[in-house]
């Protein structure tokens, strides 16, 4: 009875902790991914001063370049009462894009990217990363 805890008990120990360290690491490279494609969208619509076509073709370039997930999303059913809907790309990215009422000349926009979650016994889901970008002066049409 010198044996407190068994050799079988130790693996499945260390197997429990090993899966809990790469589930955490994995969870944050999808967070960190999340946050820096929605930095860099918010930045292109900025230097662009709004969603035209000139941001829509470096957003396109931008994911591309850096393996952004193709798919649909649902943009109504994520933020519907934070603006009006510019964009849900839906043969796209997944990424949709809302703008905010305009007020004493400026405007902004909202931004939605997502992080993935698929998990090895068949679940899958996304979790929705908003943020908005500066105001934006609007020039005369």
């Amino acid at each position: 009875m010198k044996q407190g805890i068994s050799f079988s008990q130790t693996i499945a120990i260390m197997s429990v902790f090993i899966l809990m360290v790469f589930a955490l690491l994995s969870a944050t490279l999808s967070y960190y991914k999340a946050f820096k494609i929605n930095n860099y969208i918010t930045l292109i619509i900025e230097k662009y001063e709004g969603y035209n076509d000139l941001s829509i073709n470096e957003i396109t370039q931008k994911l591309s370049s850096m393996g952004y997930r193709l798919g649909t999303v649902d943009c109504k059913k994520t933020f519907s009462k934070k603006g009006t809907q510019v964009d849900s790309n839906q043969k796209q990215h997944a990424y949709c894009i809302y703008e905010h009422g305009k007020k004493d000349g400026y405007f902004s926009y909202g931004i939605v990217t997502y992080i993935f979650v698929e998990l090895p016994f068949g679940v899958h889901f996304k979790l929705p990363v908003y943020s908005e970008t500066e105001p934006i002066f609007m020039f005369s049409n």
